[in-house]
């Protein structure tokens, strides 16, 4: 699957150069494999907990660490204008600090 136009556009404004990454569709087995899995919404992690038995421990929200103030979904992008897509990489880029700060209590 080719990215959208929207998502290039707002990483290079960053200096991230993704336009030659292709999206694959998430399989079971991808989730069995996986430490840790990042969603967007709460829509998203129940998708994601519907595929595979047992479900995964590491299912999060991709904000989920930020703390009791923070919204912790990101709005889904899909089909929206630049902007949105700019937001949903800023909503992510916050949480990246505490993601980092997560994953180093979960791989040693």
């Amino acid at each position: 699957m080719i990215l959208k136009d929207q998502i290039v556009t707002a990483l290079r404004k960053v200096g991230i150069d993704i336009s030659g990454h292709r999206s694959r569709a998430l399989t079971p087995e991808m989730l069995r494999e996986a430490t840790l899995i990042l969603c967007m919404t709460e829509t998203h992690r129940m998708l994601v907990q519907l595929m595979v038995d047992p479900v995964p421990d590491g299912v999060h929200l991709f904000r989920e660490f930020l703390g009791d103030a923070a919204a912790r979904e990101i709005g889904d992008p899909f089909g929206g204008p630049l902007k949105a897509y700019e937001a949903t990489r800023d909503e992510m880029v916050e949480a990246v600090p505490s993601l980092i700060a997560h994953l180093k209590t979960v791989v040693r």
